[in-house]
């Protein structure tokens, strides 16, 4: 999604950010500097005392500028929503292996071999259309 959305909107792959979250805002997921680093809220530390709600949880891909304040990217894939998902179902489909690979899903023993079914499983549930 992240590398397909720099080239929609003609920017390099630098210039889009991405993260994994609820839409209630309550937490992210973000590739830190050597690790993955879970908040509650962009720049605070997860606390693991605070009640959660069965089913509260709404997990979303976030696609934004990478530039504090932004320069039109987000909105501009926002509008773009349904080519976005088209164009990346088109390269993971398109790709001749089998299980997933560097060229449509990421390496292998980063993602697993179910790789490739799984990303058109979740690209079907993020399909509006």
């Amino acid at each position: 999604l992240r590398h397909i959305s720099a080239m929609l909107v003609m920017s390099d792959i630098r210039d889009v950010d991405w993260c994994i979250g609820d839409k209630s805002g309550e937490w992210y997921v973000r590739h830190g500097s050597n690790r993955r680093v879970i908040t509650t809220s962009p720049g605070q530390p997860v606390t693991f005392n605070v009640p959660v709600m069965e089913d509260a949880y709404d997990p979303t891909v976030f696609i934004f500028d990478a530039y504090p304040g932004g320069i039109g990217f987000s909105e501009n894939l926002f509008e773009r929503h349904d080519e976005l998902i088209t164009a990346v179902r088109s390269v993971i489909t398109s790709c001749p292996c089998e299980h997933g690979c560097p060229m449509c899903v990421g390496p292998l023993l980063e993602v697993g071999p179910s790789a490739k079914g799984a990303a058109l499983q979740i690209l079907d549930l993020m399909d509006r259309s």
